[in-house]
């Protein structure tokens, strides 16, 4: 974004590294009652004739309690990095949100109020930029899902009121609102063009992408897809968003619902990326089986790879404003860490607190000069700005004598 001081960006919060096309799916019936999706053109294939109850409209605060439970932070990790966007469910298991969220994905997750559960890709379309990601059920066979999306079973119009939800710069989750100020705009982003697309004026930055855009009645009139943003980056190099207001963009539910039903109908496993071996073998094993695993342990790896290097100022930039009063400094961190070696660093379990936050057990020996000691520490780690950080740490158990 650089020498671009305003650009059309898709709303994904992208994190590279760690410093911090199926065909065209086909039409449905455009009769009978929509059931859990909706009715009409929009709503689920169906044979059933029966008129849909007419909805009520609601306020925003409505829409919120209401909603929110269906709405998911979906966290994709790649081989360069990771990215979040949003998703919310139009079915027990499955959840709409944007190709480009997904796409070259290794491993995916979705994250909500009722928990995290691992993500499968069931159907992609990068032309329209929408995908389906099942989700898969937990250990105790939850799939931790929640309220369920229905799609309007009419196209939104100019001056349609609206309501964007998501999970924007990868923070809590949020609600911003507007109205339709287009029905027709063409966008161009990165290597495609999308026609038929809805233009807004609520606001939606990224981390937003794949998230739903309601109407006054909460039912889903398009998927939040790109935002007019400032790019500029803060004093340690990271990217800041500013918003501009009046332009953002959502594909419409006519575009959004044929393909996600059609997928639903025939869901068919997508496999993940695969990488390239690192050249250098890892600084941490990963043992948990937690399902944001890959991107925790890559952050991780991040931190304990600069400790090993004695790069202090890049562990220190993985580190939360609480974790560096926690160290009492940035000079008595250097100073506690300086002409120490780390090795046998391991990742045993880690355990989801809340939306943001998890907790991790990790093992490593620590030796300074002919001193070499066990360290068994349980890391509390928090979402910020769509990065995993060090939010801080307590010891399981007092540090032992290496043998």
């Amino acid at each position: 974004m650089r020498g671009r001081p305003v650009a059309l960006t898709l709303a994904l919060l992208a994190c590279a590294g760690m410093t911090a096309c199926s065909s065209t799916p086909s039409a449905v019936p455009t009769t009978g009652s929509g059931g859990s999706g909706g009715s009409g053109p929009l709503g689920s294939p169906t044979t059933s004739v029966t008129p849909a109850p007419t909805p009520t409209p609601m306020t925003g605060d409505q829409i919120y309690a209401l909603e929110r439970t269906g709405v998911v932070r979906v966290q994709a990790t790649t081989c360069d990095g990771s990215g979040s966007g949003s998703g919310y469910f139009i079915s027990d298991r499955m959840v709409v949100t944007a190709a480009h969220v997904v796409e070259g994905a290794t491993a995916v997750s979705l994250r909500g109020d009722h928990g995290v559960v691992r993500g499968t890709i069931v159907g992609l379309d990068k032309a329209k930029d929408v995908a389906l990601v099942r989700a898969e059920p937990d250990s105790q066979g939850s799939i931790n899902n929640g309220f369920v999306f229905t799609f309007a079973p009419v196209p939104a119009k100019v001056g349609t009121e609206l309501h964007v939800l998501g999970y924007p710069l990868g923070h809590q989750l949020s609600m911003s609102s507007g109205t339709v100020t287009s029905t027709d705009a063409r966008i161009d982003v990165e290597d495609r063009s999308i026609a038929g697309v809805l233009q807004l004026d609520a606001a939606s930055v990224p981390g937003n992408s794949g998230g739903p855009v309601v109407d006054r009645f909460g039912q889903v009139i398009g998927s939040v897809e790109a935002a007019a943003v400032s790019a500029q980056r803060d004093s340690l190099g990271q990217p800041i968003y500013i918003p501009q207001p009046g332009i953002n963009y959502a594909v419409p539910s006519s575009i959004v619902a044929p393909a996600v039903w059609s997928w639903k109908a025939d869901p068919r496993p997508i496999p993940f990326a695969t990488c390239a071996a690192p050249s250098e073998p890892p600084v941490v094993t990963v043992k948990s089986s937690h399902v944001e695993a890959p991107i925790l342990g890559r952050m991780f790896e991040a931190y304990f790879g600069a400790m090993v290097a004695e790069d202090y100022e890049s562990a220190w930039q993985l580190l939360s404003p609480a974790a560096h009063t926690q160290a009492g400094g940035y000079d008595a961190f250097t100073s506690l860490y300086a002409g120490t070696t780390f090795a046998t660093v391991v990742f045993e379990k880690a355990l989801m607190t809340d939306v943001l936050t998890d907790t991790a057990d990790v093992s490593y020996r620590l030796t300074k000069g002919s001193a070499c000691r066990v360290h068994h520490v349980k890391y509390t780690l928090r979402l910020d700005a769509g990065h995993w950080r060090i939010e801080g740490w307590t010891d399981i158990d007092k540090a032992k004598a290496c043998t």
